[in-house]
């Protein structure tokens, strides 16, 4: 949920502050900083290491082919507010169905844990009753 205000609410907060700065723009004068010269510091000379010299093995270059996207692609990539909400909600929504289906294989698996239990007590409670008789 935060994923999705989190843009809309840092606009709204950048609104706000923009339109305080033009209310306050008038009251707050030019200030004229005075030029303050910091004395340099004498940093010591650092010692000059000599690396060994690492002969790297070229890389084969690869045969790229020369492709231009579609008129259609480039406009999407140059408008992320359009798809990335639908990339977003998928990723949610894959999640939501993978977490569903553990739900349902650990209810499954609790149903048949009380089952047993149920089906155990009954076992004993049966054999109580022909110890008793």
């Amino acid at each position: 949920m935060m994923l999705l205000l989190a843009p809309v609410i840092t606009e709204i907060i950048a609104t706000v502050i923009a339109w305080i700065v033009e209310l306050l723009a008038p009251l707050v004068p030019d200030i004229d900083w005075p030029n303050i010269s910091l004395p340099s510091i004498p940093w010591p000379d650092l010692p000059n290491i000599n690396w060994p010299d690492i002969p790297w093995p070229s890389l084969p270059s690869i045969p790229w082919p020369d492709w231009t996207p579609p008129g259609w692609v480039v406009w999407l990539l140059d408008h992320p507010k359009v798809w990335f909400p639908i990339v977003l909600a998928v990723v949610w929504g894959v999640g939501a169905r993978r977490n569903a289906k553990k739900s349902q294989a650990n209810r499954a698996e609790w149903a048949k844990r009380h089952e047993y239990a149920r089906l155990a007590g009954a076992m004993r409670e049966l054999a109580a009753r022909e110890t008793d008789d």
